[in-house]
């Protein structure tokens, strides 16, 4: 089974903390202690593949990730690459035969892990979760941005669901939305990111609210 492991790593007033994902470790984020925490830039930037805009270019809407579109072929995009057995080789197998098409994936275009994932459904993208605090919105709210940052960017947000650890707050435009999953206040499963934005899901407005992923081995790519 594939382990969930560490996105969002901040260092505040000299604590390191960190978040979840089903990818594996990402660079850190780290803000000196006088910093706002929106302020401090990833240690390590993936490398851009030629053809592909630069990663932090990308800005996060409720329509997508920059040029990458809810709803759009995936295989029309130069930001998506297919990974046969992608599962297989990054997962450990996962429970997955050889040569199983479930194990196959459509990944983020970009060397390095600390980028984005993607979930394509019958060809077209149906969701995506940013993996990096570069990645933004036009306002500025990325991983690890506070609460109050994110409802003072967008005091229209909409309550999405609430979970034992985390609830989401919704951003909403026409059928498509962006999910920010905060982390509960005053929690004592890492409290430095308690009250924090650490985890962002873009996909389409219809059905149920995105649920709650944060330390857990679901979300956005998981070969689970």
């Amino acid at each position: 089974m594939r382990i969930v492991r560490a996105i969002v790593i901040l260092s505040v007033a000299g604590l390191a903390v960190t978040g979840c994902t089903t990818n594996p470790i990402r660079p850190s984020l780290s803000p000196t202690a006088t910093q706002p925490a929106d302020a401090g830039q990833p240690s390590a930037s993936p490398t851009t593949v030629s053809g592909t805009p630069a990663l932090d270019s990308l800005v996060i809407t409720p329509e997508g990730l920059g040029p990458l579109r809810i709803g759009m072929a995936a295989a029309d995009s130069p930001l998506l690459k297919f990974m046969p057995q992608y599962c297989q080789l990054e997962g450990d197998g996962d429970g997955f035969s050889a040569g199983d098409a479930a194990a196959d994936r459509w990944v983020a275009n970009y060397a390095g892990d600390n980028t984005f994932d993607v979930e394509v459904v019958d060809g077209k993208v149906a969701g995506i979760a940013p993996a990096s605090p570069s990645l933004r919105t036009a306002k500025g709210i990325h991983l690890g941005s506070t609460a109050a940052e994110l409802r003072a960017a967008y005091p229209g947000l909409q309550p999405g669901v609430t979970g034992s650890l985390s609830h989401t707050e919704l951003l909403q435009s026409g059928n498509r939305m962006v999910s920010f999953e905060i982390l509960a206040p005053n929690t004592d499963y890492e409290p430095e990111l308690s009250d924090r934005v650490v985890y962002i899901v873009i996909r389409a407005a219809s059905g149920n609210p995105p649920s709650t992923v944060y330390a857990t081995d679901g979300g956005i790519g998981s070969c689970l």
